[in-house]
């Protein structure tokens, strides 16, 4: 038997058979063109952007070449999958969805040691070769902290300006607080009187001094013995200066025996005459993280380093300005460091004619700073400065 099937009706039909294969070649092409995207971590190395990846394909190497680099001396090592870098990336799978990739470097890195000194005991560090190592400082019950040294005698002490090439140990150092009833602090937080017993070589400062007025040795008869108009006075060998301290006076420890300082962070400013007559002074520091801006000059052309024993100093990076005269006592300096790197140390104060004459007329035997500033500091030291003087000073500056 025949059976007929009026026209329209064949029409619909054949019009959702085409629509049920454009359906099906549609779903087709999506899963044919869709892509996913691969974005890069490059954790610290250049910044690479996302590409796309079709589905099920794999990762084309060349979409990112070359391999990141990275400015702190790190040897790539390949992408990964997880932040936490254990799962290496297989570039012959398929990429089936979104992904991040994760750059894995390796450093060069050095092991520090403590030997505490009855301080509490301390696990090994270890430092990233061109890294500055993250230091702890240390408490000791009854004492004071007063810095890490290179040498267990405590002659050289480790310093931000000391970078870490080798495995090495480093050295706690502790001194006992001096008892309460040597100092009287005022409610502004000024050292008024300091009279340590007699034989005394280290007086610890308490916290909570803000400033060291002027005249302070010679007020409290610290001097060194036997310095012209005092011939009484006291050897004392080191004050350890607290962390709270921001001022140092005018000739605050002039003709002190002092052979070692090490200025706290939060001052700002030395001041003339501040050194003056410290025949005994070799070794200056300047606490981590300080906050020294200026070395300042006066119209009278006094010094703040009048120290005959001084062989090397540095500078700390926040030093900014330096004034004429201002180490111009400093007669056996070989080596001066200035460590600021984002600009040059500016002269701010200088003779009217011309001049800065910053070491008198005495010249180191070498001036350093970082290489990237070293043209902008001839620049500042050519407008305030003669030929003569010029030439002296940028015959000695390099660049490190």
């Amino acid at each position: 038997m025949i059976i007929f099937i009026p026209k329209i009706q064949q029409l619909k039909q054949l019009a959702m058979a085409f629509c049920l294969l454009l359906a099906v070649g549609a779903c087709t092409e999506d899963r044919v063109t869709e892509t996913h995207e691969v974005s890069f971590v490059s954790n610290g190395g250049t910044n690479l952007a996302p590409v796309r990846v079709k589905h099920g394909e794999t990762l084309d190497t060349r979409k990112i070449y070359p391999d990141p680099i990275v400015s702190d001396g790190g040897d790539f090592l390949g992408w990964f999958t997880d932040e936490s870098l254990t799962q290496e990336f297989d570039f012959a799978g398929p990429v089936n969805a979104d992904l991040v990739l994760y750059a894995k470097w390796h450093y060069e890195s050095f092991k520090i040691t403590f030997e505490m000194n009855a301080g509490p005991a301390l696990p090994d560090l270890e430092v990233r070769v061109g890294k500055e190592p993250l230091l702890p400082e240390p408490l000791l019950e009854g004492h004071a902290f007063a810095g890490w040294y290179k040498d267990k005698d405590f002659r050289s002490m480790f310093t931000e300006a000391d970078a870490v090439s080798s495995d090495l140990t480093l050295y706690g150092r502790f001194e006992k607080y001096s008892p309460a009833s040597w100092f009287s602090v005022n409610a502004s937080g000024v050292l008024e009187k300091c009279t340590p017993a007699a034989g005394t070589s280290v007086v610890v400062l308490p916290e909570g001094i803000r400033e060291i007025p002027d005249w302070f040795v010679l007020a409290n008869g610290l001097n060194e013995p036997g310095k012209p108009g005092f011939p009484g006075g006291a050897d004392i060998r080191e004050f350890i200066l607290p962390g709270s301290l921001e001022k140092l006076g005018y000739g605050s420890f002039k003709y002190s025996a002092i052979t070692r300082i090490v200025i706290p962070a939060k001052v700002r400013q030395l001041v003339p005459v501040t050194f003056e007559g410290c025949d005994r002074l070799q070794q200056v520091y300047f606490a981590k993280d300080s906050q020294l801006e200026r070395l300042a000059g006066n119209d009278s052309n006094e010094a703040v380093f009048v120290t005959p024993a001084l062989e090397t100093i540095t500078f700390p990076p926040s030093l900014r300005y330096v004034g004429k005269y201002t180490m111009a006592g400093a007669k056996s300096l070989k080596t001066v460091t200035f460590l600021r790197k984002e600009s040059a140390v500016i002269f701010d104060t200088f003779l009217p004619g011309g001049g800065v004459w910053l070491f008198g007329g005495y010249f180191p035997n070498k001036i350093l700073m970082p290489s990237a500033v070293k043209s902008a500091f001839l620049t500042e030291l050519r407008k305030v400065t003669g030929d003569y003087e010029y030439e002296k000073m940028s015959a000695i500056t390099e660049g490190i």
